[in-house]
């Protein structure tokens, strides 16, 4: 069997497909930033060794200042 679409029903495939594809990406992107802005983390080599939270490179920048984007 064989099914054949019109070049419409393609393309609403296509797009369908994109927006599917957005949305997962931006929800994914917003979990983990909030996870990387909120979540503390303990690591040993840090000499006072409070558990903090070390933030997001797309919300603070690359030295914690988000006025540097």
């Amino acid at each position: 069997m064989q099914i054949l679409l019109t070049q419409q029903e393609y393309d609403d495939l296509v797009n369908a497909r994109k927006k599917a594809f957005a949305e997962v990406d931006g929800a994914l992107q917003d979990l983990c930033t909030k996870v990387c802005d909120h979540m503390p983390v303990s690591v040993k080599w840090i000499e006072d060794g409070k558990p903090q939270p070390w933030g997001c490179i797309l919300t603070h920048g690359e030295d914690g200042n988000p006025d540097d984007d």
